[in-house]
């Protein structure tokens, strides 16, 4: 049937050939699984090299990537990858598998961080194309090869098979659309990513457009639509308001179906509460205005600027850890009860504890705050706007807007020490999440001049955190923010006094990237 995925070839020619997989060397290189779980027989007697290359990525995949992706990892983690399906799987999808799970393990056997971040930031500084600023190039591993063999292998597979089922098919072009967006974003914040979302936004487009696929078909593609969401409103902080698109005003449809579609982000590897993410849509909203709308009805704008600002800083970290873990436990026994009998056995969870919750919903809480007061408060100079809440919270103790700022920074800081002054553990660590946090101080530290002692320990978890991740969109913060402090320490030499708009610091990095998880 045209149209219809290909049922996986494992003793094709196409999977045979020596250049493509070397299998026995890629049989020693790739993880072992500590679970050695029974291999389904009806991968056998085949291409039995291939075969065993497969499920120890596939293994890997589901051992040091899955984890990473909700808060609390359990048996009853969504994202792992059903061994006894991967016979019917497309033979593009599996190469994206095995490319990701590949890039995983370059990136987490690097040894020297300073020296790929030093070499980075220069190729950034230098403004060279997009493709020079590749990172796994300059990597040295014997799977490299691998890597671009089968991520080559994933999009001709993928542009074939849209070819075929077109803009209008089957819920797997959303799925696959959508994990190739991603693993872009694996490889680099900078390049590629904006291709693949621009492809996601012309086949929901095409399918009628957001609201009558959230409505309609959410149960089949709610991870598409999800990061769909994240990455549009996320990939519009980190650009000027001159730079944002002319749809920037649509981002408001997705607040209503944050619950269903975000869910506090718990196993989105985002647990940013809905609440605030609430808000960083109505930040991206008002920026939008202020510039493309500067005549229109300033008192309506300025109160909406006020009641923002009060939602943030009136925000429960405490009350919403506890909705969210009793929500969290709710879903997780619903998802045993879906099981087959003999499964559920297997799969009674314990109660998942709430150690670190509340911590993580500050970090984030402060970083949205700062999001707001910096792109959308100073940056327009709408300072005026906050004296009467601020007097009427703080007392006195907080005077003005740029103090609020400073406190703010210093909170978070205080914040994300505990959080990443240790080692991160696989599946647990809270600080694992602190991503987007850790680069709003940074950016704050690039806007405000503050916090300059605290700058090494924000490249440093940076780095932490990509080597955890096996991401290097962290790495890529990190490049980002050195070359906006130097751009600051450039523009206003021995004043520590001076401060940057969001826009102009923006404006002045000249390259957009994405960076959030």
């Amino acid at each position: 049937m045209q149209g219809a995925p290909q049922r996986s070839r494992f003793g094709s020619d196409s999977l045979r050939s020596d250049e493509d997989l070397e299998p026995e060397k890629a049989g020693v290189l790739v993880y072992r699984s500590r679970s050695n779980p029974k291999i389904p027989w009806s991968l056998f007697p085949g291409d039995y090299e291939m075969h065993k290359m497969l499920l120890e990525f596939s293994h890997y995949f589901n051992d040091h990537i899955c984890p990473e992706l909700v808060i609390v990892d359990s048996p009853l983690n969504p994202h792992r990858v059903d061994l006894n399906i991967l016979p019917y799987v497309p033979d593009f999808l599996l190469s994206l598998v095995i490319s990701v799970s590949a890039i995983h393990q370059v990136i987490q056997s690097q040894p020297n961080w300073h020296l790929i971040t030093v070499n980075r930031s220069r190729a950034l500084r230098d403004k060279v194309h997009p493709g020079e600023l590749e990172p796994l190039q300059s990597f040295r591993h014997p799977l490299s090869s691998l890597i671009y063999k089968h991520r080559s292998r994933s999009l001709r597979g993928l542009n074939q098979y849209l070819s075929e089922a077109g803009a209008e098919g089957p819920d797997l072009v959303f799925h696959t659309v959508t994990a190739m967006l991603m693993s872009e974003i694996q490889r680099s914040a900078f390049c590629n990513w904006k291709i693949h979302f621009e492809g996601l936004k012309n086949i929901i487009a095409c399918q009628g457009g957001f609201e009558v696929l959230v409505s309609t078909r959410l149960g089949s593609i709610r991870y598409a639509l999800s990061h769909f969401m994240l990455i549009d409103v996320m990939s519009s902080v980190f650009m000027a308001s001159s730079c944002l698109p002319p749809d920037a005003p649509s981002q408001l449809r997705y607040i209503d179906w944050l619950p269903e579609i975000h869910s506090d982000g718990l196993e989105k590897g985002f647990p940013c509460p809905n609440e605030l993410l609430a808000c960083i849509i109505h930040t991206n909203n008002l920026r939008f205005i202020l510039h493309h709308h500067p005549y229109d009805d300033m008192a309506h704008v300025n109160s909406a600027i006020l009641d923002l600002v009060r939602n943030i800083i009136t925000f429960s970290p405490t009350a919403w850890a506890e909705r969210a873990l009793e929500s969290y436990n709710e879903r997780l026994e619903e998802r045993v009860g879906m099981q087959r009998p003999r499964k559920r056995l297997d799969l009674v969870p314990q109660p998942v504890e709430g150690e670190g919750w509340a911590d993580l919903a500050s970090a984030f809480q402060a970083a949205t705050l700062l999001y707001c007061l910096r792109a959308l408060v100073l940056n327009h100079g709408k300072e005026n706007v906050l004296q009467e809440l601020l007097d009427s919270l703080y007392e006195g103790l907080i005077p003005d807007v740029q103090c609020l700022a400073s406190v703010t920074l210093g909170n978070l800081l205080c914040m994300l020490h505990p959080l990443l002054d240790q080692p991160l553990q696989k599946g647990r660590s809270m600080g694992r999440f602190a991503f987007w946090p850790v680069l709003m101080a940074g950016l704050e530290s690039a806007c405000s001049f503050e916090a300059l002692s605290e700058r090494p320990f924000i490249v440093s978890s940076l780095q932490e955190l990509c080597r955890c991740l096996g991401d290097m969109s962290a790495l890529d913060a990190a490049v980002f923010l050195q070359l906006a402090w130097d751009l600051d320490d450039g523009s206003h030499p021995g004043n520590m006094l001076g401060v940057r708009t969001w826009d102009d610091l923006f404006e002045g990095m000249g390259v957009h990237g994405v960076f959030f998880f």
